[in-house]
């Protein structure tokens, strides 16, 4: 008879330890399928397969109306397009967010569930560094494809790469400039006109 292996009580909760924490879902790259606009909400695939005890895996399967964030308030918010194959990172709620993304307010969730694949949030910005884009050490930076504006320590704002599109204001009231000086060098050179309403 083939003597069996001693198994320990510590053993038995280190087994079931890794088995509860296989389970969970915490924070993982992901990457973009489907966008929603109007939420904003997204289809999400996660980039990295879920590896089970015996080492297999299984490709990952779609994840439907994630709640994508972007930095905002009650009045104000910065967003930019985001489309299919954009990289995000993906976090997985404490708690169940059925009622939080329907705005029902502070409330016990209706399903026990913790860390679960269906509670997921997305914050975009994360990519491999294959896909990595250089950041400017210096300055603060917004760059929208081959356009930028920087703004230096010392206050100065630069506008665009090169050569800009067309650059539009467009208001009903009065567009005021404090400065020591303007300087206009048009290329090609353009006419600068005045309208002032009567009063």
């Amino acid at each position: 008879m083939i003597p069996q292996p001693y198994i320990t009580l510590t053993d038995v909760l280190s087994n079931h330890m890794k088995s509860v924490l296989s389970s969970l879902y915490t924070a993982i790259p992901g990457v973009i399928e489907d966008y929603d606009s109007t939420r904003p909400s997204a289809t999400i695939k996660l980039s990295i397969r879920r590896v089970f005890s015996d080492g297999s895996s299984l490709p990952s399967v779609p994840i439907y109306k994630v709640p994508v964030c972007f930095p905002r308030s009650q009045d104000a918010a910065i967003s930019w397009p985001l489309r299919s194959g954009d990289s995000v990172l993906v976090l997985f709620s404490q708690r169940s967010l059925d009622d939080w993304v329907n705005g029902s307010g502070e409330k016990a969730p209706l399903d026990p569930r913790t860390f679960d694949m269906n509670d997921a949030i997305a914050l975009p910005g994360l990519f491999p560094f294959s896909q990595g884009k250089a950041c400017d050490s210096s300055n603060f930076c917004i760059q929208f494809k081959d356009q930028k504006i920087s703004i230096t320590p010392s206050g100065e704002i630069d506008l665009g790469v090169g050569l800009l599109p067309n650059v539009s204001l467009a208001t009903e009231n009065f567009v005021t400039a404090v400065c020591s000086a303007l300087g206009v060098n048009p290329i090609p050179p353009i006419f600068l006109t005045q309208i002032v309403k009567a009063q």
